[in-house]
């Protein structure tokens, strides 16, 4: 939503493949911001909207999201160390 929002008022009639370098850049920020690790919530993000306007459906990037999740998570409880996974 929010990279499309920052790509145009219209944001409804954008099609995924049309955004742009900065709503991408942008949301992937903001992204970034709601992690405790900003730099890595934010190439995750970056990775998540360029999922979402390669594919053209958001459940590709909200499954890539699940699976990076479900991975920090066996990585942090296998290492035994539940700092990883925030």
């Amino acid at each position: 939503f929010l990279a499309r929002r920052l790509a145009t008022p219209a944001f409804e009639l954008l099609p995924p493949r049309a955004l742009g370098p900065l709503a991408i850049g942008l949301s992937s920020l903001a992204f970034g911001l709601l992690h405790a690790r900003v730099f890595a919530g934010l190439l995750a993000g970056v990775a998540y909207a360029l999922t979402y306007r390669a594919r053209g459906r958001l459940a590709d990037a909200v499954l890539a999201d699940a699976l990076a999740i479900a991975l920090l998570a066996v990585v942090a409880l296998g290492a035994g160390d539940l700092s990883l996974a925030t």
